[in-house]
């Protein structure tokens, strides 16, 4: 199975220190049938609707890394968060899939397990 890691954002809340260190950190992730976007913070050079990811993953809930957080955005991509990070937004999402720390879950060709 041939992968794709393709970075989107490089940068938190610190300044830019080059043109390729740019927009907030963002992965997209092609593995077989799955396209995952790791992360979408509010600074971000492609929309949802550009990138097509079929699932969203959010790692933590900085505004670097969960859009949410501060700024309401409508799609149905499902997005896959702990309940913990999905308590901090101050936006809800329409498809939410909580995943647990320690739990072993599957995004198709993908195996993920999330740390606390």
């Amino acid at each position: 199975m041939a992968s794709k890691l393709t970075f989107l954002g490089t940068k938190g809340e610190i300044e830019q220190s080059s043109e390729k260190h740019g927009y907030h950190s963002s992965l997209l992730l092609l593995a077989g049938r799955s396209k995952v976007l790791i992360d979408y913070g509010e600074l971000h050079k492609y929309s949802l609707e550009e990138l097509a990811p079929e699932v969203i993953l959010i790692t933590h809930t900085y505004p670097d890394h969960y859009l949410w957080l501060n700024e309401e955005i409508q799609t149905d991509i499902p997005v896959y968060l702990t309940r913990e990070a999905l308590s901090y937004g101050k936006y809800r999402l329409a498809k939410v899939k909580v995943i647990k720390p320690g739990e072993l879950f599957s995004l198709d060709d993908i195996q993920c397990l999330p740390i606390r």
